[in-house]
């Protein structure tokens, strides 16, 4: 027998609850160690969290079950299973599924964990891909280098490279951004930049553009 756990349903709400989203992806980078620009949820340790993310192929060999039991159910790339006392993350080792996507879809799936859902329904799938898209390319810091090093524009090349993501959820974030009238810019956000500014710099230096502190005074904590 598999072991499989993949919450179907979802919940009354008529809406996603995208400031929960955003909030629960700040604080997740606030309270884990960032090393770059481009994050990789495989660098964590989240044992502490009651979390593990491992690939398919290892968990199959250590459970002792066939691979066919985690791989070809029209399932997505990286799932979740739950077992006692951790939620499980795995993710195919051996596809063709690029490692942006895969990354992509880890992060996904953490935010189904951290934003505490208990289904998984239309509205928990919107949060879900809102909380990996803030995480992988966090608002603060894309508004940030928009006025500090790209003359106020932006366009999704400069996201595919600092924060190496695929086309499809550089374009996102970027058709995201052209829906909203305001930016977050609360104290956590603030404290989110300050971690980041060091590997921003370092991108930017190599990149040989030149730093303009006009609007320095916006994310000033």
């Amino acid at each position: 027998m598999c072991i499989r756990d993949r919450l179907i349903g979802g919940n009354k709400l008529s809406k996603p609850n995208f400031e929960m989203a955003q909030n629960s992806a700040t604080n997740f980078l606030l309270s884990h160690n960032i090393k770059s620009l481009a994050f990789n949820p495989k660098d964590l340790n989240l044992v502490s969290e009651g979390i593990i993310i491992d690939t398919i192929e290892n968990y199959a060999k250590l459970t002792n079950q066939p691979i066919t039991c985690f791989i070809g159910r029209n399932i997505d790339d990286c799932y979740v299973i739950k077992s006692q006392d951790y939620s499980i993350i795995l993710y195919r080792e051996n596809s063709t599924v690029s490692e942006e996507h895969r990354t992509f879809g880890i992060v996904h799936e953490l935010g189904h964990i951290y934003c505490g859902h208990s289904s998984d329904g239309q509205i928990q799938e919107i949060e879900a891909i809102f909380f990996a898209a803030q995480v992988l390319m966090p608002e603060i810091v894309i508004y940030y280098v928009m006025y500090h090093y790209l003359n106020n524009k932006l366009d999704y090349t400069n996201l595919m490279d600092m924060f190496n993501v695929s086309f499809d959820a550089a374009n996102k974030r970027i058709a995201t951004f052209s829906r909203k009238n305001f930016w977050n810019s609360s104290r956590n956000d603030k404290l989110l930049l300050s971690k980041f500014k060091p590997y921003i710099k370092e991108y930017f230096k190599q990149q040989n553009k030149s730093y303009d502190s006009t609007y320095e005074y916006l994310f000033a904590i």
